[in-house]
């Protein structure tokens, strides 16, 4: 039998240390490792009481695991870990520079037509929000790794609003290519 372990964060469960550059093999590895363990699918014969726990359990490795596995919310759950709340997020600050890129790569997506040139505009642009996450990430792996959560927080509202906007981008590329 398995003793789930509730009071375990994140990282503790995987095994990795909190940082914003983990392992993902080692985050894999770990992850089939553990639902082995408690997978409902074990449970089938055993007391209703285990095949619940199972299932909460299965339920609180998955959330870890889908939270882990993608680097903005890996970034969430690190400054919530040091006590800074999504709802601090965001209450958050943006620079005056990110202000005016903010204002810049929205006009951009907004000013794109639906003319001969819009897909290739969208790829112009989506390639320009992915050199700005990657410079963003770039910064936050110092600062996490420096601990200096409070630089890292605005940063974090950063990515959100590029990974907000790419995704719209996305969406205005399926637009275009449904017409």
């Amino acid at each position: 039998m398995f003793t789930p372990r509730f009071d375990q964060n994140y990282f503790e469960l995987f095994s990795l240390d909190p940082d914003l550059r983990i392992d993902l093999r080692e985050l894999d590895l770990s992850y089939h490792s553990i639902l082995k363990e408690c997978h409902p699918d074990r449970f089938v014969s055993s007391a209703e009481g285990e095949k619940r726990l199972s299932v909460q359990y299965s339920s609180f490795v998955n959330e870890a695991y889908s939270c882990l596995r993608n680097d903005l919310s890996r970034a969430q759950y690190l400054l919530n870990l040091v006590g800074i709340s999504a709802e601090q997020l965001n209450r958050q600050q943006a620079s005056t520079n990110f202000l005016m890129t903010q204002m810049t790569l929205r006009e951009s997506l907004e000013d794109i037509d639906d003319g001969s040139d819009a897909m290739h505009d969208l790829d112009e642009l989506l390639n320009h929000i992915d050199e700005e996450r990657s410079k963003t990430k770039q910064e936050l792996v110092l600062l996490f790794a420096a601990k200096d959560y409070t630089q890292a927080a605005p940063l974090v509202v950063q990515w959100q609003f590029l990974d907000k906007l790419a995704e719209e981008a996305v969406a205005r590329q399926f637009d275009l290519e449904a017409d």
